[in-house]
């Protein structure tokens, strides 16, 4: 999906009351997977299709990938582990419709505005020796020639001004992603901050005397260059105040203010944050808060908080934080409670005890209580009206626990567990001063509808739950009763979930040849309410009728099962509800490797000749669930086979992969999916001074199971002729996408840097004229687009800097139909933008003014012209005072002329 859909979403989302919901990844690590989720609140139209637009900083443009859909409007999909690089990656959602709409996640330009994620490298702690990374057949690293700035070598600073500067001002391509800061060997990149030519590291924790600064980078190839140390002397500080004279301490305090007019509609958003850290020698505090305008007594807080406590083998964690047990249970979720990890060399622990989500009572105001079921008085029997509880969310406790030992990066093996229940004593089953609605059937049966405490909303009549229970008698008579439910209500069930993995890596031959395989099972049972209590139910569960003291008549039930009842409860409702495979035909090692609620994995990785080989196995069950990572697509089996190569001494990069894909492997699946994806890219950097060049190609081949047309025969069917209902599920598409990357860096009045990217998508639809003929209103999902971008950056001085850009897309969408030409839709958007930045100027550290002009063509014809200013303000390196205003004239068509505005600011003071 190219620039011209992000252009057009900002017509079609205000238009439509619709959103996309997303929880933010912001950090990820170098070669894992990235798996992004969205939930699309659009109930009333059907959706065509969801995308993640992506792009590593390396890259101009955005790639397309297509998100699978799960139930209730929730997509999600994965960032390949190989993407996964040395270099941020920038995101966001576009969700298109059958009826041509669009929206999109960020709402308002993500294209300019995507979301980003900060990819980490992975730590290495073998040693405290420097190693300089280096693949077999990689050449020494590249020549260095950055500017140290601060502190300068071998110079002497004070602790408190201790501030890491230095410049690549010089250098070309150099991926500022990559750098990495040691001081005196310990990786200090969460205080390092990156810029466009050069990095400042303002490190809190120097101690008096000698110490030494080291810098690894690598240019947009992921070649590295020699590193850069040198060694300085720190003395104290004079220290005024008691507090700094026992104690190294650094925080920071700041609010951020954002405010947005788009097409009529007003957004505001207030945030106050707190960061704080001390050092105490023994042991490093850290402290963080959130306090967001947005937090809603009626949904999960969006305020966050936390308090770390941590020394070189222990970390203690209070708040919210985000634990790692197993990445297809508990993996990087955030939780509120207790948190520890203790990491020795041979030996590691996490625990996690606390609550993913909070209770939510409900409003009184808003359905919290409900009349779910009313039964008037039949023969001797009283009427009776039951009240339950609606609108509510019962608090969800997490208890987990990882335990791994081994011989760090050779053998290594660990067993993890993760318990998640919902409290169903968190939501209480009366609301006092409860708005109960009185449907229409009931309020025929009250004796008299003009009492002062009945009362109407919208049209709609009401009663405060105190009002109906004094009044009943009046209202109905003696012969009804009123019945407050303990449970069993209507709304959310009370589930238990439990989850058992483990994991085990074997590497040899100098770690060249490494073996991962793990495997994580579950059990869900999604209404702990019908749990079960006795023996007897469990004996004559699933249609058994004898008491034969066996389950399902096949397995011995031990007299003391229900002890395990604190540990999980079994229940009719449970996910799977016979965990193995039950049939006769098949081998014991065919039924250990299809269990329905079992992940299994595999990755195997060698290293050899300048060649870096992986072949990856996942088979994810059709019954498996995790309610802490309940976006995980399941029912799928995955293999993947990929090579990094390095050629001509090191000048060329080749990457090659593929993927071949399963959605439906439960035996019950009629239609399995099939995906074929190759993928092969290139990247070359013939040398200094010369341009680097990046290619890509991708081929998606992707096809269902079936090869006909389903027909049903249905005696008495109105909708269909002959009663014959015609179901056709066949799919069949090829994707083909090429990328081109060029760029270059040039001296000519000041370092400039261009840059051209192309991109081309062509998904044809292989089965159109088969299913046009079955369905006429068939909506083909065919796709053809082209972007092409230009961009030129330039450093006229350190004063002065200047960015123009030129972008051009092109886009074809479906395929017309002679009942539906309209179906047939295309797009084609042009758009310039020139930015100017002027550094260190009169009370401003940077001053910047964009301004762009977008012309589109085609389904929606419109024009946009925008302008937005910026300015970053320091007093005295204390108060910081970034800000940003935009505004955009957008002209449609036979439409309205839009005014868009758009504010943010933020304040912050360091201590």
């Amino acid at each position: 999906m190219k620039i011209y859909l992000i252009i057009i979403v900002s017509i079609y989302s205000f238009l439509f009351s619709q959103s996309i919901e997303h929880e933010k990844v912001n950090h990820a690590i170098q070669g894992n997977t990235i798996e992004l989720k969205i939930y699309v609140d659009a109930p009333d139209r059907e959706i065509s299709k969801a995308l993640l637009m992506y792009r590593s900083e390396t890259h101009q443009t955005f790639l397309e990938q297509s998100m699978d859909e799960l139930a209730g409007n929730q997509f999600i999909t994965n960032l390949p582990g190989y993407f996964v690089e040395e270099s941020n990656i920038s995101y966001f959602f576009v969700v298109t419709f059958i009826d041509g709409g669009l929206i999109s996640f960020p709402f308002q330009s993500p294209y300019e505005n995507p979301m980003v994620i900060e990819v980490d490298s992975p730590q290495v702690n073998d040693s405290n020796t420097p190693k300089v990374g280096k693949n077999p057949g990689e050449l020494l690293g590249l020549k260095s020639d950055a500017l140290i700035i601060s502190p300068v070598p071998n110079s002497t600073v004070s602790s408190d001004e201790l501030v890491a500067v230095v410049s690549f001002f010089s250098m070309k391509n150099v991926d500022m992603s990559s750098i990495e800061v040691f001081f005196d060997e310990i990786n200090i990149d969460e205080f390092v901050e990156r810029e466009i030519s050069h990095f400042t590291c303002n490190f809190p924790f120097s101690k008096r005397g000698r110490h030494r600064f080291r810098v690894e980078l690598k240019n947009n190839l992921g070649q590295s260059f020699e590193p850069i140390s040198w060694d300085f002397n720190v003395v104290d500080p004079e220290k005024t105040d008691w507090f700094s004279q026992l104690v190294e301490h650094r925080g920071r305090i700041w609010s951020s203010h954002s405010s947005t007019n788009v097409d009529g509609l007003n957004n505001n958003r207030n945030d106050l944050n707190l960061k704080y850290s001390a050092d105490l020698d023994w042991i490093r505090i850290s402290m963080s808060g959130l306090n967001s305008s947005l937090d809603n007594p009626y949904q999960q807080t969006r305020n966050r908080y936390a308090i770390n406590f941590t020394n070189d083998n222990i970390k203690i964690l209070l708040g919210d934080f985000f634990p790692q047990i197993n990445k297809f249970s508990l993996n990087g979720n955030r939780i509120r409670g207790f948190g520890a990890e203790i990491d020795y060399k041979y030996f590691n622990l996490n625990l996690v005890r606390g609550k993913m989500v909070h209770e939510i009572q409900g409003d009184i105001s808003d359905g919290a209580m409900v009349i779910s079921q009313f039964q008037a008085p039949q023969d001797t029997l009283n009427g009776f009206i039951k009240i339950s509880r609606d609108n509510y969310t019962f608090k969800r406790d997490v208890t987990a626990l990882k335990l791994g030992m081994g011989i760090p990066k050779r053998v290594y093996f660990n067993i993890d567990m993760v318990k998640v229940k919902d409290n169903t004593l968190s939501v209480y089953n009366y609301m006092p001063g409860a708005s109960i609605q009185i449907s229409d059937e009931i309020w025929r049966e009250i004796d008299d509808t003009t009492a002062n405490y009945l009362f109407q909303i919208d049209d709609r009549d009401y009663i405060i739950y105190e009002d109906l229970k004094a009044n009943l008698v009046s209202m109905f008579g003696s012969n009804y009763d009123l019945v407050l439910m303990d449970d069993n209500w209507g709304w959310n069930k009370p589930k238990d979930n439990i989850m058992l993995g483990s994991d085990f890596l074997f590497s040899f031959d100098k770690k060249r040849v490494s073996i991962k395989a793990g495997f994580t099972f579950s059990l869900l049972n999604q209404n702990i309410w019908e749990s079960i209590t006795s023996i007897t139910e469990l004996d004559t569960m699933g249609g058994d009728t004898n008491l034969d003291g066996k389950f399902m008549g096949l397995y011995e039930i031990s007299d003391d099962f229900l002890s395990y009842s604190d540990f999980f409860e079994f229940g009719v409702n449970q996910v799977p509800l016979i965990p193995v495979s039950t049939a006769e035909d098949i081998s014991a090692f065919s039924k250990i490797f299809n269990l329905p609620s079992v992940v299994y994995n595999f990755e195997t990785k060698m290293n050899y000749a300048g060649h870096n080989i992986k072949y990856k196995y996942l088979q994810v069950g059709p019954e498996f669930n995790s309610l802490v990572n309940p976006y995980i697509q399941t029912n799928i089996r995955e293999k993947t086979i990929s090579d990094r190569v390095r050629l001509l001494g090191n000048r060329m990069i080749l990457n090659t992969k593929w993927i071949r894909k399963e959605n439906g492997i439960d035996a019950k699946d009629e239609n399995t999916i099939f995906t074929n994806r190759y993928d092969t890219n290139m990247g070359l950097y013939p040398g200094a001074g010369l341009p680097t060049f990046n290619i890509g190609f991708t081929s998606i081949h992707r096809m269902s199971e079936k090869e006909r047309i389903d027909e049903v025969i249905i005696e008495g069917f109105d909708g269909a002729e002959n009663d014959t209902l015609v179901a056709d599920n066949r799919l069949e598409t090829l994707s083909k996408q090429i990328n081109l990357a060029l760029t270059n860096t040039f001296e000519v009045f000041g370092q400039q840097q261009l840059s051209l990217n192309v991109f081309n998508s062509d998904k044809a639809d292989l089965l159109f004229e088969k299913k046009v003929l079955s369905n006429p209103d068939y909506y083909s999902p065919q796709i053809n687009s082209t972007n092409t971008n230009f961009n030129i950056y330039s450093k006229h001085s350190d004063l002065w800097e200047s960015n123009i850009s030129f972008s051009a897309s092109e886009y074809e969408t479906s395929i017309a139909t002679e009942l539906h030409p309209d179906y047939f839709q295309e797009q084609n958007v042009k758009r310039w933008s020139i930015k100017l930045i002027r550094n260190k100027w009169t009370y401003s550290d940077k001053f910047s003014v964009n301004l762009t002009f977008t012309k589109g063509n085609g389904t929606v014809d419109f024009k946009e012209l925008g302008y937005s200013i910026s300015g970053i303000h320091k007093l005295y390196n204390i108060i910081h005072f970034n800000w940003n205003y935009g505004f955009n004239r957008k002209t449609i068509t036979d439409s309205d002329t839009n005014l868009n505005t758009t504010f943010r600011a933020k304040l912050l003071y360091t201590i």
